[in-house]
């Protein structure tokens, strides 16, 4: 979704950031259900949006007259974005304690021989 960021408007640009509270809001409900395939597609669009934000110099944002609304959009996204974090980080805690504990089972396995049967080769 990138825009030329010369014919910006201020409330295009308010309109950006009101995109990615949506987005972050909607990440924050996949991970709640934990959905993450859902979580996944959503970062995406979430990646392409703050992207298009990027792209807009940074002289022309400081103009901009809305500075407490961008300020109240921000503290959404932040707080959305932690939410997510919190919701997803003990997921990954265990599925990098399931990785380990499988790469040990392959390294006793080697070392001491595959047992017929094993899907573990």
């Amino acid at each position: 979704m990138p825009t030329t960021s010369a014919s910006l408007s201020e409330s295009s640009v308010i309109a950006i950031y009101q995109q990615i509270v949506t987005i972050t809001g909607a990440m924050r409900i996949a991970a709640q259900d934990q959905d993450w395939d859902h979580l996944i597609e959503l970062g995406q669009a979430y990646c392409s949006t703050v992207e298009t934000l990027r792209g807009i110099p940074a002289a022309q944002l400081a103009s901009l007259q809305n500075r407490e609304d961008r300020a109240q959009l921000l503290r959404q996204i932040l707080n959305n974005d932690a939410a997510v974090r919190d919701l997803a980080m003990p997921g990954l805690a265990r599925l990098g304690q399931m990785l380990v504990q499988l790469n040990k089972q392959k390294c006793m396995l080697r070392a001491y021989g595959t047992p017929s049967g094993s899907m573990l080769q």
